[in-house]
């Protein structure tokens, strides 16, 4: 270990005669040893080795279970990730499945019926083998599976508010129980649809191969269950949630289901309303993998997703837990969703961990005595997917509560304002040091201004970024996150700290020792006022700054027991407290890098597809300035009795020269089009005709465009330069049309703002499959087109929208104008793409192979939601008298 040496003159405070100081290998003048870079080395390699653990462990899954097992027994028991990954490929291999499509209606609704029926061959034969060697009269397991098509409406708040209605979609409902009489029941739910562009395998196949993997060991088992299990496999999810909707309303089984399970590709469904569900999850899954930080961000709406979650808890009122695929969202909803980026034990993991949950609910109380449902859940997390910790919010309360009182009574001891003057504030021992109201003073100024740097450097980071447009490097880049906002902030705010301690050196060198213990403590206060507010909103992610706090208290116990090692002249007090200070934050080093791993894995591909409404380059920098910030927190303190601080040099350095290279050379494209991990663009274009009619609902204008808007928020720049997009300009829209009369697959225009979009006029016309068609029916509206159409209303001048027969419960419209505008969306079959939409397709699919090794691509590395819709608009004008009609719309 390196040290130096600090040669300082003092004298004593009534200025008559010098301090006596402490000699030193013969010198005359007093020596204080500080810790050198050497230190500073240990401490970030420490740093670096608890990163990469926590992405071991994060990445870490189980072997997959394989056919060849010597004990048939064990294999028909276990779930095997084999079997459930050769479902998986005859599923994905049928392609995108979109609700409506003859592969998703019959071609896969067919599959599920096939696999079933061999599941119900196998376990009708098992049992006859059980019957007659156990002398048994009846089979021990009973299978039923049908198909239901569905019909409804309901409201819907996901982004906009909107009714939702369907037609004859598909549910293929198996019962796994021990006879024909229906019992209490536990609902498993999957879905097999997809995106119209995508073959849908982490979103939902894997999960219905999942699900028919334990139907198989389920029904393998040699005595039959205490209730039943119900298996959905919902073929209409992505066009938001109708067949869970028509399951949990109509069928008759709805009256049996005490609670569910529903298995998601992404996402959450809204606030738990059951924490026995989730208490069975913490204490039975072997791999567990949860946190309420996430299930917090998804509740404020934070992080935008819809399951099947929240249909089964509005509206079946039914206790549930959503469990979903989160990683690797890079191919979420694109062509990429294929079974090779499913990484290998993955499902062997979430089919274990779903096995354990059965059989834990299986043997639950509640099942028979339903339990009270309630959002008191409390805190839980799993530690690098070891273990679970869990408690109840109450006792979260009383442990901040003490936390906080703990680390306020420690500050208020130091504070040596009750001390004899004559008290001598350096001969302290090296675990505690008095300080006063000055040095408390100091310290909290020198935490303002780092704080303040850090921040001012990631802002620096930001509008640097801003300027030359390098928007969504960290998208391409995993490492651009850490370096382009994290460490700059850290450098930040680190530096301040290093301008004090030389400062505060000057002041008094041997008063660094009381200077570093006031910093330490003034951290703690810092971070126990922020537990105070997280703890008086009563969030529960509180329970972050809560272990941190608690570790950093365990330096006291820790420098107490090292207190001998100084008296005896064995170690420096430098070097003794820089030790036990690093031991002490290594757990919470641990808190802040599992917690950037989890969350900078969620957030980093949602950003990229949220719309260009949302600033993503600000999210990001304001999460990793507040990472930095927590870091700083945890380093601050050592700065004060260091010398070898020249790597902040180094690291200024490294920022300045990371920004160079993705500023001026091909390293800092956002999109990379890597075949092991595509990380594309996405877009979404439609061919469209739009016909504008008058009162007799006879066009007088027929428009061709192509509309193409980007996902991101690099919104319509950095668009191929094709011929059929650079002509395009954004429309030009009545401000009263919500809608700007587009044929949105989803009503989401606050997110995806027409502005935002561009429209080029096209030749020739999609060929559509179905005209569509508006009529005026006694008053009525019929609607008819493509199974996915959009009905837009928004009320004219002088007329408003009392009631309609859509839901009961409508909110009344007003102040707007009276027009309807109908999108049908042919999303799927030979008629999908126009021929000008498929040249354009082909173009950016050759030019994206291309860019692999030519960057001057890079602008086609794309991956495209495409197909042809077709558009009729209807305006009224003052055609009823107003305000004294009510409306009613069937569509049909």
């Amino acid at each position: 270990m390196e040290s130096y040496v600090h040669h300082v003159r003092r004298r004593h405070p009534n200025n008559t005669s010098p301090v006596a100081p402490k000699r030193s290998h013969g010198n005359s003048t007093p020596t204080l040893t500080y810790v050198g870079l050497s230190y500073w080395a240990v401490h970030m390699f420490l740093l670096l080795l608890l990163f990469l653990a926590c992405r071991f462990f994060d990445e870490r899954m189980p072997a997959p279970v394989s056919d060849d097992i010597v004990n048939r027994n064990e294999l028909v028991t276990t779930f095997s990730e084999t079997r459930a990954r050769r479902f998986l490929e005859k599923l994905v291999v049928l392609g995108p499945r979109p609700s409506g499509s003859y592969e998703c209606e019959q071609l896969a609704t067919a599959l599920i019926l096939d696999e079933v029926a061999k599941i119900k061959l196998i376990c009708d034969l098992s049992s006859s083998i059980i019957t007659r060697e156990m002398a048994i009269a009846k089979p021990v397991h009973f299978i039923h599976a049908e198909v239901q098509r569905p019909s409804g409406c309901f409201a819907l708040n996901f982004l906009n508010h909107f009714v939702q209605c369907y037609q004859n979609v598909t549910n293929v409902v198996v019962r796994l129980g021990t006879s024909r009489q229906i019992r209490s029941a536990l609902l498993l739910n999957c879905h097999f649809d997809s995106v119209p562009s995508s073959p849908g395998a982490s979103d939902d196949g894997v999960s219905c191969s999942v699900l028919l993997e334990i139907l198989r060991v389920l029904s393998s088992k040699n005595s039959g269950l205490p209730y039943d299990v119900v298996f959905l496999f919902n073929g209409a999810e992505e066009n938001i949630l109708p067949a869970a909707h028509g399951f949990i309303t109509l069928h008759p089984l709805r009256y049996a289901i005490r609670s569910f399970i529903n298995l998601e590709g992404a996402g959450a469904g809204g606030p738990l309303k059951s924490s026995w569900m989730l208490n069975l999850y913490l204490n039975n899954v072997p791999y567990p993998h949860t946190t309420v930080i996430g299930h917090e961000l998804f509740q404020s709406g934070a992080l935008p997703a819809e399951t099947d979650f929240r249909i089964f808890r509005d509206y079946g009122r039914l206790p549930g837990i959503d469990i979903a695929f989160v990683k690797n969202g890079y191919v979420y909803h694109n062509e990429f969703d294929r079974p090779e980026y499913i990484t290998t034990g993955c499902i062997q993991r979430a089919g274990e961990n779903v096995l354990a949950m059965v059989n834990a609910v299986m043997q639950s109380d509640c099942m028979r005595n339903q339990c009270a449902e309630d959002d008191k859940y409390g805190v839980f997390f799993d530690m690098l997917g070891l273990f679970t910790v869990s408690y109840s919010l109450s006792i979260s309360i009383m442990v901040n509560v003490f936390i906080i009182a703990a680390t306020a009574a420690i500050f208020l001891i130091g504070i040596s304002a009750g001390l004899p003057s004559s008290f001598d504030l350096r001969q302290e021992s090296v675990w505690f040091r008095f300080y006063t109201f000055a040095h408390i003073a100091d310290s909290l100024k020198a935490h303002g201004l780092a704080l303040l740097g850090s921040v001012a450097s990631g802002a620096v980071m930001l509008f640097a970024v801003s300027v030359l447009g390098n928007y969504l490097v960290w998208y391409g880049r995993s490492e651009a996150l850490l370096s382009l906002y994290v460490a700059p902030a850290l450098c930040g705010g680190l530096s301040v700290h290093y301008l004090f301690s030389r400062r505060f050196r000057l002041r008094d060198a041997k008063q660094v020792l009381v200077y570093e213990q006031c910093v330490f403590n003034c951290t703690l206060v810092l971070l126990a006022v922020i537990l105070l507010v997280l703890t008086f909103w009563n969030l529960r992610s509180s329970y972050y700054f809560t272990f941190i706090l608690l570790f950093l208290l365990m330096r006291f116990p820790l420098l107490w027991l090292s207190d001998g090692l100084v008296k005896r002249k064995s170690l420096h007090a430098t070097t003794i407290i820089f030790a036990v200070h690093t031991l002490s934050v290594l757990p919470a080093y641990v808190f802040v890098i599992y917690g950037y791993i989890e969350l900078s894995s969620l957030m980093v591909p949602i950003l990229a597809r949220v719309g260009p409404v949302v600033n993503a380059e600000k999210i990001v920098c304001i999460f990793g300035t507040a990472t930095a910030v927590t870091a700083m927190l945890l380093m601050a303190t050592l700065v004060y009795i260091s010398d070898g601080m020249q790597w902040l040099r180094c690291l200024a350095l490294y920022c300045l020269m990371y920004y160079l290279a993705i500023s001026f050379t091909p390293y800092g494209i956002p999109f990379q089009y890597d075949l092991r991990q595509p990380r594309l663009r996405r877009i979404h274009m439609q061919h469209f005709t739009r016909r504008n009619c008058c009162n007799d609902l006879k066009a007088n204008a027929i428009e061709n465009w192509l509309w193409v808007y980007p996902l991101d928020m690099r919104g319509i720049k950095d668009l191929p330069n094709y011929d059929e997009i650079k002509s395009g300009h954004p429309p030009s829209c009545d401000p009263e049309s919500t809608y700007c009369d587009l044929p949105y697959y989803i009503p989401v225009s606050r997110n995806f703002p027409a502005s935002q979009s561009l429209l080029t006029k096209m030749e020739a016309l999609p060929q559509a499959a179905y005209q569509t068609e508006l009529h005026i029916l006694n008053k009525k509206v019929l609607v008819a087109g493509s199974d996915h159409m959009c009905v837009f209303i928004t009320p004219f001048e002088h007329w408003r929208l009392l009631n309609w027969s859509f839901n009961k419960n409508s909110a009344k419209e007003t102040n707007g104008s009276a027009k309807f505008v109908v999108a049908s969306q042919f999303v799927h079959g030979v008629l999908r793409y126009s021929s000008q939409l498929r040249t354009l397709m082909e173009k950016i699919h050759t030019d994206r192979l291309s860019s692999i090794h030519n960057n001057s691509l890079w602008k086609s590395r794309l991956t495209v939601d495409a197909w042809n819709s077709d558009v009729k608009c209807y305006s009224w004008v003052q055609i009823y008298p107003p305000y004294g009609e009510v409306f009613s719309f069937n569509a049909q």
